[in-house]
């Protein structure tokens, strides 16, 4: 997931990385816990 997030701020990724990325956070999403 960092190497997405890493192409994605470089504007390297692909069109399917980034629905990869949105996908995973909405599995996060409500599973975290912030300290």
């Amino acid at each position: 997931m960092w190497r997405m997030m890493d192409r994605l701020v470089r504007g390297q990724a692909e069109p399917t990385e980034i629905d990869t990325l949105y996908e995973v956070t909405k599995q996060v999403e409500g599973h975290t816990y912030v300290l």
